[in-house]
């Protein structure tokens, strides 16, 4: 911090300890300045949960990243549906709200909160398939609670056997090795659904050779190879 004339100017993040004097008389106080923040990012911009479930909504980063002496508020849309206490979400009743977060410069940043019913189906896009090592795609639940509809929300996904795929809670395989595994989706309500996957390993076809003529010129003339 710098200071003239009384007035302290802040110059960058930290403390300093300001005195005035008049001969023997002095006295001190202590500035510390902040770095204030330009954004941030919370967890989650959409949320699904069941109703009386709780769910945390957090800020994951600020920028710029030296900024300090922060703080934030969280409110909600409605609280019939959505209950906020301090980076935790409560679910009442089913119902959409928005929670949103304000830091104490005034950027706002909100987050989309689905309150469900208990899951009461599992439909998935294959019910079996067959992968080539290293290959990769994406395994598709629809998922209905009672009559509300989602993808791949509310629902986990398992490998039998991750020596030949694993999977991800967004429904992402990887083929790890052959072999045939089974990827469950299951909800905490008890209704689960499977799907086969058999991974084989790359194959190569021999193929034919063949021979093109074609011409090439050189300084000799027009030559074939």
């Amino acid at each position: 911090a710098l200071i003239e004339n009384g007035v302290v100017t802040a110059i960058s993040a930290g403390t300093a300890t300001v005195t005035a004097s008049c001969g023997n008389v002095a006295d001190s106080m202590e500035v510390t300045v902040y770095v204030r923040i330009e954004r941030f990012e919370l967890s989650e911009k959409e949320i699904w949960v069941v109703s009386k479930n709780s769910v945390p909504l957090t800020v994951t980063s600020v920028f710029p990243v030296n900024a300090s002496g922060y703080t934030f508020t969280m409110n909600t849309s409605d609280e019939s549906i959505v209950a906020v206490d301090a980076d935790v979400l409560y679910a009442k009743i089913p119902g959409d709200a928005i929670v949103t977060v304000v830091s104490d410069n005034g950027i706002v940043q909100e987050c989309l909160v689905h309150v469900c019913y208990p899951v009461t189906e599992i439909a998935l896009s294959v019910d079996e398939i067959s992968m080539q090592i290293d290959s990769e795609m994406q395994l598709i639940a629809d998922v209905t609670m009672n009559t509300q509809k989602c993808k791949n929300q509310l629902v986990s996904f398992t490998s039998s056997d991750e020596t030949v795929l694993t999977v991800d809670q967004s429904g992402w395989i990887k083929a790890i090795g052959e072999g045939e595994a089974v990827i469950t989706v299951f909800s905490e309500s008890g209704v689960t659904a499977n799907c086969v996957v058999v991974v084989k390993g790359c194959t190569h076809d021999e193929g034919e050779w063949i021979v093109v003529t074609e011409p090439i010129y050189e300084s000799e003339g027009l030559k074939e190879r």
